[in-house]
């Protein structure tokens, strides 16, 4: 038997009865779900998720499959945001037209606006820690020639990138090649 009470809800303005735990059972199970019985909106939900630090701002919603921060705002397409795209907005303003956020702290989930910055794509991938930016930051050749304005020169091959290529090296394998065919 399910006891009925003649008290209202203990949450301010709602008339329905209350259960044992002083709240009507749509604010209880707000209570259970989201820790406040009132109605979050989007913003709440956002800020949910945001640990705040002296440094970084730790995201602790859901992640992509490289480590940045996920927010889903609403249903249907177009609807998830990378989470420090939207902190940026939120406190900086839009990101310009044809740049992008550069994590200056390096850790992916952060989501505090004084640590992104916006630049083009080719600065934050130079910057960042894959193959690319290791490639720029050579400063010599795999045998040790400089890379510098006498020794080097860009080489393309068809349907590629251009690449860096070392004088030396192309001199060296011009005359092993040489002596190969005598």
């Amino acid at each position: 038997m399910h006891f009925q009470s003649s008290r209202a809800c203990s949450f301010d303005g709602c008339l329905n009865p209350h259960d044992s735990h002083g709240w009507c059972g749509m604010h209880w199970m707000r209570i259970k779900r989201k820790g406040t019985p009132h109605r979050l909106t989007s913003s709440d939900f956002f800020w949910q998720k945001v640990e705040k630090t002296d440094g970084c701002w730790f995201w602790h919603g859901e992640l992509s499959h490289n480590g940045y921060g996920r927010y889903h705002h609403g249903r249907g397409a177009g609807r998830n945001k990378a989470a420090h795209r939207v902190t940026y907005e939120l406190l900086v303003g839009p990101v310009p037209f044809g740049l992008t956020l550069d994590h200056l702290c390096r850790i992916r989930n952060c989501v505090n606006p004084a640590h992104l910055e916006a630049v083009p794509i080719r600065v934050n991938v130079l910057r960042g820690e894959g193959p690319s930016a290791i490639n720029a930051s050579k400063t010599s050749c795999k045998r040790g020639h400089p890379f510098d304005a006498a020794n080097t020169y860009w080489h393309q091959r068809p349907g590629r990138l251009p690449e860096r290529a070392c004088r030396c090296c192309k001199q060296l394998e011009k005359h092993t090649r040489r002596l190969q065919r005598e």
